[in-house]
């Protein structure tokens, strides 16, 4: 079981794509009229949804220089999500979305260095 959740493992892997496509395919269809919970809970669910995904795609590739093209890939994602929304006449386009989508993968960014802080090294011999 240990090596199914290992940096780095297919599950990871497949995991994080499976996790990006559904949520990308769930931004993009309708969404029922009901009540929020609290005030902007779509902002809070936007950047927990990207924190989520960074940690996750971090975690499936495990590699340091990976981050910033983790980043560059989410944000891309954020900014087609939102585009594809203003146009797919289900969904309108805002900009305080993709604002949320940018939070979240800064504090997903932040989280992996606290983790990755706490993770021990290996000494060379």
């Amino acid at each position: 079981m240990k090596r199914l959740f290992a940096p780095g493992s297919l599950f990871c892997r497949l995991v994080f794509i499976g996790s990006l496509l559904l949520i990308t395919v769930l931004s993009l269809m309708p969404m029922p009229d009901g009540q929020t919970l609290f005030p902007h809970q779509d902002k809070v669910s936007h950047g927990v949804t990207y924190v989520y995904l960074f940690v996750v795609g971090w975690w499936a590739w495990f590699l340091a220089r990976f981050q910033w093209h983790l980043a560059l890939l989410l944000l891309a994602d954020g900014i087609a999500i939102e585009l594809l929304q203003g146009v797919g006449g289900y969904r309108s386009m805002e900009w305080l979305d993709l604002l949320a989508n940018i939070a979240g993968i800064g504090i997903g960014w932040l989280l992996v260095i606290t983790i990755k802080a706490r993770i021990p090294h290996p000494k060379p011999e």
